[in-house]
C-alpha cells in the first residue's frame, strides 16, 4: 500500500497532460505514491501519453469514462479507487515542488 494517493480528473487536457505526467516522478517520494487517475472521453493522444506513462511506472490506478461525469462524481470515483493512508489532489494544471507531497505526508504524520 502507498502511504499517498494523488487524485485526478482529466477532460480535455492534452494541453497539460504530457507535462503533469512527466512531473509525477520528480516527487521526492514517488516510489510510496499512487496516481489514482480518472479520464473522461480522452482523446488519441491523450490515451497514448497515459499508455507510455503505464508502460514505465506502475503506480497508476486508471479509469476511462465514456461519458463526461462532473468533477466531483469523478473524485470521489478516485477516493472509492484509492488505496493509500492520505489523498491529496493533483490536478493536472499544477505544479508542484519536488517535496510537496512528502511535506504533507510528514505534517499529517505529526
Amino acid at each position: 500500500m502507498s502511504k499517498v494517493s494523488t487524485i485526478t480528473s482529466c477532460f480535455r487536457g492534452e494541453k497539460y497532460l504530457e507535462g503533469f505526467l512527466n512531473h509525477l516522478p520528480h516527487q521526492t517520494m514517488f516510489d510510496d505514491v499512487e496516481i489514482v487517475f480518472n479520464h473522461n472521453e480522452p482523446s488519441e493522444l491523450e490515451t497514448s501519453l497515459v499508455e507510455e506513462y503505464k508502460s514505465k511506472y506502475k503506480n497508476l490506478n486508471y479509469t476511462i469514462e465514456d461519458k463526461v461525469i462532473p468533477l466531483y462524481a469523478a473524485w470521489n470515483k478516485c477516493i472509492s479507487k484509492s488505496t493509500s493512508e492520505y489523498i491529496c489532489v493533483w490536478n493536472i494544471d499544477d505544479l508542484r515542488t519536488p517535496n510537496s507531497i512528502e511535506v504533507m505526508s510528514k505534517a499529517l504524520d505529526e
